[in-house]
C-alpha cells in the first residue's frame, strides 16, 4: 500500500519530483505542513512577529521614561484597578464553574455502572472532574489566590522599565534565533535542490 509520500511513484514521477515530496517531511519544509502535498517544497520566510514586538517593547520603554511623576501615579492606580477588576471577575467566574463542576461530581458519584467493566469509566470521569476543579478553579478554596495589592508608584515604574527591558532582549534574541533557523532551512533546501 503507498504512503503519502511513494502513492506519487505510480504516476511515473521522476526522482527529482519523488526527492522533494519526501523533502516535505523534513524541517526544513515544516511551514508547508498543511498545504496540498503536490506542492514543491519552497524556501521559508523569517517570521516578524519577535520584530514587531520588539518594537513595541522598545516603544512602550520610550513612551514609559517620558511620563511624569503625576502620569506614572496615575498609570499605576489604574492598573491596580484593572487588576483589581479581572481578579473578582474571575472569583465569580471561578466560583460559578466550581459549582457545575461539583454538580457533575455528585451525579457521576452518585451513579452506578451497570456492569463491572464500566468501574473504570466511573473512576475516570471523577479523576477528570476533580482535577479540573483543582485545575480550573484555584484549588483547594477554587478562588484565585493572589488578590492584587496595591503598589508604590516607583514600585511600578521600575517593575514595567525591567519589564520592557527583559521584553527587549527577550524579542532580539528569539528574532535572530528566528533569522538563523530561516536561513539554516533555506540552505538545506538550496543543497537538496543543487543534488537533484
Amino acid at each position: 500500500m503507498p504512503t503519502g509520500y511513494t502513492n506519487i511513484i505510480s504516476k511515473g514521477v521522476s526522482f527529482r519530483q519523488f526527492a522533494l515530496q519526501c523533502a516535505r517531511a523534513f524541517g526544513a519544509c515544516v511551514h508547508q505542513r498543511d498545504e496540498d502535498g503536490d506542492s514543491p517544497p519552497r524556501e521559508r520566510e523569517v517570521s516578524h512577529y519577535h520584530e514587531k514586538e520588539l518594537e513595541k517593547s522598545k516603544a512602550e520603554l520610550v513612551r514609559l521614561r517620558s511620563l511624569t511623576a503625576g502620569e506614572i501615579e496615575a498609570e499605576c492606580s489604574a492598573k491596580f484597578v484593572q487588576d483589581l477588576a479581572q481578579y473578582y471577575s474571575s472569583l465569580k467566574k471561578n466560583s460559578s464553574l466550581k459549582v457545575k463542576y461539583e454538580t457533575m461530581l455528585a451525579e457521576v458519584v452518585a451513579w452506578n455502572p451497570p456492569t463491572a467493566e464500566h468501574e473504570g469509566m466511573k473512576k475516570f470521569m471523577v479523576e477528570q472532574i476533580t482535577e479540573s476543579i483543582r485545575f480550573d478553579t484555584g484549588y483547594p478554596t477554587g478562588y484565585p489566590t493572589n488578590k492584587p495589592e496595591k503598589m508604590y508608584p516607583g514600585e511600578w515604574f521600575v517593575e514595567r522599565i525591567s519589564y520592557c527591558i527583559l521584553d527587549i532582549e527577550y524579542h532580539e534574541e528569539e528574532f535572530a534565533k528566528e533569522k538563523e533557523r530561516v536561513a539554516k532551512s533555506n540552505q538545506w533546501l538550496r543543497d537538496l535542490m543543487g543534488s537533484l
